[in-house]
């Protein structure tokens, strides 16, 4: 948690200019019928030209010379609504199961989830949290109409966890 709270200390009030994410490959099938699994991770820059990467859990700085891709709202079928760059890091939050969200000032929240592979969302606050900061349902956090996958012919592949169990349900049947 103390260094959670140095990157709190970096990151807050700094202007997000630009989100990334590492080369997913092509998926790995863990379970037959299921669809493939995405490994990636999350990049993002701040105006001072600062990178870091996050996860489910965890920030730490980026540094690597790892080939980056740019996430956009077309390539990601991200709602036009849902703004991400040129906003000010407003709070990085962390529920109960430790999972970390870096809201923007606009209200938007970007959270990086690993549930059959990596996934990558971008919600508005008041859509997860309450208005005492808790999280509402743990299933509205990965049941929402903006999973974002890297382009459209792996979307097809890739699941959300409202249809993972559905699927799995059918193969035992």
């Amino acid at each position: 948690m103390k260094e959670l709270e140095k990157y709190r200390s970096e990151l807050i009030g700094e202007k997000l200019t630009k989100v990334f994410h590492t080369d997913q490959g092509e998926g790995i099938e863990h379970l037959n019928g299921l669809g493939y699994a995405y490994y990636f991770s999350t990049v993002f820059e701040l105006e001072n030209g600062n990178r870091y990467r996050f996860g489910n859990d965890w920030i730490d700085t980026w540094d690597e010379s790892e080939k980056l891709s740019e996430v956009t709202h077309k390539k990601w079928g991200i709602k036009k609504s849902k703004k991400f760059n040129n906003f000010r890091i407003s709070d990085i939050i962390v529920d109960n199961h430790g999972e970390i969200y870096i809201k923007l000032e606009n209200g938007i929240v970007i959270y990086h989830t690993v549930f059959y592979g990596d996934q990558l969302f971008f919600d508005k606050y008041s859509d997860l949290f309450d208005s005492n900061g808790n999280l509402i349902d743990e299933d509205a956090v990965t049941n929402n109409d903006c999973k974002a996958t890297v382009d459209e012919d792996q979307s097809q592949k890739s699941l959300n966890k409202s249809n993972f169990w559905s699927k799995l349900k059918s193969l035992w049947s």
